[in-house]
């Protein structure tokens, strides 16, 4: 279940480094920037979720 948390959060960072790229170039950086933050609140909901779900298994 560990190693399933690590390539979701790897496969995020990965799409949310492509999409900064991405704005970057188009200089809107506040986009990228809340888009960021959304994507690390996801990151840490889910795995706030996997925790609870592994300590009930």
């Amino acid at each position: 279940m560990g190693a399933l948390l690590y390539y979701l959060v790897v496969a995020m960072l990965r799409i949310v480094y492509k999409l900064a790229i991405d704005q970057q170039r188009k200089g809107h950086m506040t986009q990228t920037y809340m888009q960021w933050n959304q994507s690390i609140t996801q990151v840490a909901m889910f795995s706030k979720l996997n925790c609870m779900l592994s300590q009930n298994n």
